[in-house]
């Protein structure tokens, strides 16, 4: 989380993979669950608001499409997509 975004956006992953977010500025964030289109995976995550050098980490254990925004900046300035497994996205974001 760093310039009011997730680096990197999007993030592949195997299946059991923790993947980790890190505040690296003064503002705060958080991560949480959004849906922004039908290839999205149901599923429920907010995470606690961190500040600079905070960190939010979630373990991917099934395969789909985990879309995530900011819930303090919201989904056109900070969002993200952990595709895990053999899933696939070829959609288009609504911060890019």
């Amino acid at each position: 989380m760093e310039g009011v975004a997730f680096s990197p956006m999007r993030l592949s992953v195997e299946s059991g993979t923790t993947v980790t977010w890190e505040n690296g500025e003064a503002l705060q964030h958080n991560v949480r669950a959004a849906t922004f289109d039908d290839a999205a995976t149901d599923w429920s995550f907010q995470s606690e608001t961190v500040g600079r050098d905070g960190r939010v980490t979630y373990r991917f254990d099934d395969p789909g499409v985990y879309q995530y925004d900011c819930g303090i900046h919201g989904s056109t300035a900070m969002c993200g997509v952990v595709v895990v497994g053999d899933a696939s996205y070829d959609g288009t974001l609504p911060c890019e």
